[in-house]
């Protein structure tokens, strides 16, 4: 459930069917929003296209952007980071922390969760890895 939540849409390493356990739910979540801002490696763009400076000219210093052109074309674009586990605040030390923010998001998105498995099911392939630890792992101790 978490792999298809985050949006992980390929089968190794990261987003990995959630199997190998090496990262956790918290970890998946914040690594998912820090892929969204990937587009900064390639740098921000300053053609004059993008600069406005004769949108800025012509309405002036006091003037609204809001209804302008360049704001239509460039306001929905995907250059904004706007993902829920950042903090936009700009204050530091305040609120919780990211991984805070990240427990809370799993925890809302596993609260209702449950195994498609009976309890028997379950419980049995508890004690089959636990075996199987133990056989693999000389000194384990459950």
């Amino acid at each position: 459930m978490m792999v298809v939540a985050s949006d992980a849409n390929f089968l190794s390493g990261f987003g990995s069917c959630y199997n190998a356990m090496d990262m956790s739910a918290e970890m998946m979540l914040i690594q998912t929003a820090w892929l969204t801002a990937r587009f900064l490696q390639r740098g921000i763009q300053f053609a004059n296209n993008r600069l406005g400076a004769e949108n800025i000219t012509a309405i002036g210093q006091a003037g609204t952007y809001l209804m302008d052109d360049l704001t239509f074309t460039h306001l929905r674009g995907n250059e904004f980071v706007t993902d829920e586990l950042f903090d936009f605040t700009g204050e530091t030390g305040e609120g919780r922390s990211l991984l805070e923010r990240a427990h809370e998001k799993v925890v809302e998105m596993t609260v209702e969760s449950r195994s498609p498995h009976t309890s028997r099911i379950q419980s049995r392939l508890r004690e089959y890895f636990k075996q199987e630890y133990a056989r693999l792992s000389p000194g384990f101790k459950s």
